[in-house]
């Protein structure tokens, strides 16, 4: 993981947890994405005990778990998040820099349910939809 990335604003891990498909036609609106990833660096920015403990009820444990497998990250991750850990300040800053100091630069988010492919460039992940956006342009 390279330490910077010349000032993009980043897509962080974070973003991909809460993340799911925006597609019309697609039956299933909550399923999460599946993130391919090409290139990912880390930025430090400052940790905040009480965010993160108001993060933790929305996360998609096991879609962290899976993702991280799959990073360069050296930050192992339990198969579930217990009160215990709640309350290790040590791992919640471990989990801080897994959510929110590591980010997507460039790579791929996959719909799991209608196969629909998102880009990823430059940190910024592209939710529009070809088809959709030519029809929103067609009738201008």
């Amino acid at each position: 993981i390279n330490a910077e990335y010349m000032g993009y604003k980043n897509m962080k891990l974070l973003t991909h947890n809460l993340l799911v498909c925006n597609s019309k036609t697609c039956k299933s609106k909550d399923v999460p994405l599946e993130l391919k990833h090409t290139e990912v660096v880390q930025r430090k920015c400052d940790f905040n005990l009480p965010f993160m403990l108001k993060l933790l009820p929305r996360l998609n444990w096991e879609l962290l778990v899976a993702t991280v497998k799959s990073f360069p990250i050296p930050i192992p991750l339990p198969e579930s998040m217990t009160p215990e850990l709640e309350h290790n300040e040590e791992f919640m800053q471990k989990l801080h820099v897994i959510l929110l100091e590591t980010h997507v630069i460039e790579g791929e988010l996959i719909c799991q349910t209608c196969k629909k492919v998102f880009a990823i460039n430059k940190g910024i992940p592209n939710l529009v939809l070809q088809e959709e956006a030519s029809q929103s342009t067609s009738h201008l």
